[in-house]
């Protein structure tokens, strides 16, 4: 390309940006798709907008690459752009213009709207759990064998004291709130579906009377105590917004409490969502990293296992500080 034509094309392209950050709802849009992806309909929920105009605005920031989609088997979802590519020559202008708008706060109205899509995602993650709690643990064998990461993360957990609090969120049938109580005195079992968490008491009554409590709540609605670990088994892709888990385990942690993950790398096999109720396929390894910075937490151990059936676990473990909130 000439020196000519790739100066047409850059002013191209930065008229682009410009066009793009010229309008008040492109620029609440990109405020709300800091830590969040959404789906069209999603979107018209949270602004109040007819989906012909939202789709409008998207394509437009998209066109500017102010957003990117990511598809969610046959869902399309919607977020931010990540301004780090080295060869964009606007990733500064971007990123500067994404301080700018984080610096802005999100009206109330628009807040409300967010709540009630992440509402909306919990009852159906709920009513799913209700419909199928019977068939839960034999479909997510089929998709990640505990058995093929759970001498990692006991090894990770032998290097706590038996004294930690521990808090496990969405324990379910899974046999490693077994194994938390049996190394740990103080155990909390926290689910959002009773029959699920019906079935977490029944497998672990007999042994652990008293190690483990079992509360039924939304993690987004929990405050207690503090604890000094809290561990999530293949439940991140169950929640209506995982990038605001990471601040409500913050929050429900002590200071240099830990954060344990295990979850799925990005994948495509729609099928999950049917058979496991699963929200969201999987998850980029940089947006784990990126969520948890912004909530406070610094990355501490990782482990990336591939399975046979394809798939692969990335088992994360975050230690949370106070002095980085």
């Amino acid at each position: 390309m000439g020196a000519i034509a790739q100066s047409a094309s850059l002013g191209s392209d930065l008229l682009d940006v410009c066009k793009a950050s010229a309008d008040k709802l492109r620029l609440h849009i990109l405020g709300v798709l800091r830590n969040e992806s959404f789906g069209v309909k999603e979107l018209c929920q949270v602004f109040d907008v007819a989906q012909p105009n939202m789709t409008h605005h998207l394509k437009i920031l998209a066109g500017a690459g102010l957003v990117q989609t990511r598809k969610e088997g046959t869902s399309v979802f919607y977020r931010r752009a990540l301004a780090t590519d080295m060869d964009d020559p606007f990733a500064r202008l971007k990123q500067q213009l994404y301080d700018t708008v984080d610096l802005q706060p999100i009206s109330t109205t628009v807040l409300r709207g967010v709540s009630k899509v992440h509402r909306q995602r919990a009852n159906r993650s709920q009513s799913f759990f209700a419909r199928h709690a019977d068939q839960i643990s034999e479909n997510q064998d089929l998709i990640a064998p505990i058995d093929s990461y759970l001498p990692t993360l006991i090894e990770w957990l032998d290097e706590l004291p038996e004294t930690s609090r521990v808090m496990e969120v969405g324990p379910g049938e899974s046999p490693l709130l077994t194994v938390l109580a049996d190394r740990f005195k103080k155990v909390t079992a926290l689910d959002h579906s009773t029959s699920m968490l019906y079935k977490a008491r029944a497998q672990l009554n007999s042994r652990f009377p008293r190690r483990v409590r079992f509360v039924e709540a939304e993690v987004s609605n929990y405050l207690d105590s503090p604890v000094d670990l809290i561990v999530l088994n293949m439940v991140l892709h169950h929640l209506s917004s995982p990038s605001v888990f990471f601040r409500d385990a913050a929050r429900n942690l002590n200071d240099q409490g830990q954060l344990l993950i295990a979850d799925l790398s990005p994948h495509k096999q729609d099928w999950a969502r049917e058979s496991c109720g699963d929200q969201w396929l999987g998850f980029d390894p940089t947006d784990l990293s990126r969520w948890s910075t912004d909530a406070g937490f610094i990355a501490t151990k990782q482990s990336f296992l591939g399975l046979n059936n394809g798939f692969q676990i990335q088992l994360r473990q975050f230690r949370h500080s106070s002095t980085t909130s």
